[in-house]
């Protein structure tokens, strides 16, 4: 079991640097479709290894919603509220923003940009917006835990339950899609991201996730197979399934949702295969189980640090789907990136400093 994690870790390590990446290098468009090809199932990695690391705990679909759940919306709220204060004050200060754009700009973020189309508000373009734009992944999340634990236990009951279960939910996002539903925090993936999740949870229980007994050349094709399959639904579908910034159903309809769960099932069964190969690697396994351990402090803080130093060293400030797809790449990016990591490392060690002090003080 604890090999498992360390694999798990590892693998969230890598995903968890490629999305600060996409985030911070400004890169070609030949580099980008490079990034999107390896690792462009980064985002259903993690939410299959959500459902991968379900275990029954005696607690009801309710409870265990309620569980999970707060501690995530507990995170979101408490540091949104952090970062949108510390950044509108920025951009009062240098003049980039009205405080109603702020206030109106955190509403939107508050209620998602699909619940801003439902009610017809347009986007606002106010920095601090793009900022919290990695939140889509827990709105996500949160979503998809209330499909997932009402159903997991049916579904994995036996193949048959599993192939019901997972035709439902998937086929439900399929036709909201296709019929052009748009839902706030994005309800209309919820049972698709719920049945990758499921899964994940029937290959623990199976078993199917560990190479222990196997073939390592099988293994080994198998993960070339799975690298190719990605390549080229990724280059045929222009990212479909990458579900960069929620972008589920956008690139060729509800055919996507099936494209994503493939992608997140063969990704996942590549990353953790590849993080089994490199744990005893010094230093570099190090330095990946601990930004593994630590994937939601980076997700939450890594994109305002980024945005200040570029504006300290002049640079300019793209979403992140741009800058991947850009026609030359700006390589004053790259050193940016590094120091991006250095800083969120220093920040969450003291953070974890003052946390434990203050816990050891109680």
């Amino acid at each position: 079991m604890k090999e498992r994690m360390i694999s798990q870790d590892i693998g969230k390590g890598i995903g968890i640097l490629i999305v600060v990446l996409t985030h911070t290098v400004q890169a070609n468009r030949a580099l980008g479709s490079v990034v999107a090809i390896l690792f462009g199932y980064i985002m259903p990695y993690y939410m299959f290894m959500s459902g991968y690391n379900y275990h029954e705990n005696g607690l009801s679909p309710w409870e265990n919603i309620k569980k999970r759940n707060g501690k995530i919306f507990k995170s979101m709220i408490i540091s949104s509220l952090i970062i949108a204060t510390i950044m509108g004050a920025y951009f009062l200060i240098r003049n980039e923003a009205t405080l109603y754009e702020l206030i109106r700009s955190y509403f939107v973020f508050l209620i998602s940009k699909w619940g801003a189309k439902l009610i017809g508000i347009q986007l606002p373009q106010i920095h601090y917006q793009r900022l919290l734009g990695p939140y889509w992944f827990l709105q996500f999340l949160m979503v998809s835990n209330i499909f997932f634990y009402f159903f997991v236990d049916k579904a994995t009951k036996s193949t048959k339950s599993l192939l019901s279960y997972t035709i439902l939910l998937s086929g439900i996002s399929v036709i909201l899609i296709e019929y052009g539903f748009v839902l706030p925090w994005g309800i209309q993936h919820a049972p698709a991201i719920a049945s990758l999740m499921i899964l994940g949870t029937w290959f623990k229980k199976c078993n199917l996730l560990s190479f222990e007994n196997s073939n390592p050349k099988l293994v080994f094709i198998n993960c070339i197979i799975c690298l190719l399959s990605i390549g080229l639904i990724q280059l045929n579908y222009n990212g479909a399934g990458y579900v960069g910034a929620g972008a589920l159903g956008e690139v060729c309809g509800g055919a996507e949702i099936y494209l994503f769960i493939a992608i997140g099932i063969m990704g996942s069964y590549f990353l953790v295969n590849f993080s089994e190969r490199i744990k005893n690697v010094p230093v570099l396994s190090n330095v990946l189980i601990w930004f593994g351990r630590h994937t939601l402090l980076v997700l939450l803080t890594h994109v305002s640090i980024v945005h200040i130093l570029k504006d300290i060293f002049g640079l300019p400030q793209f979403n992140a789907a741009d800058q991947l797809f850009v026609e030359k790449m700006d390589l004053r990016t790259v050193p940016i990136y590094f120091l991006t990591l250095i800083i969120v490392y220093l920040l969450i060690k003291l953070l974890e400093k003052i946390f434990y002090k203050k816990k050891g003080t109680n």
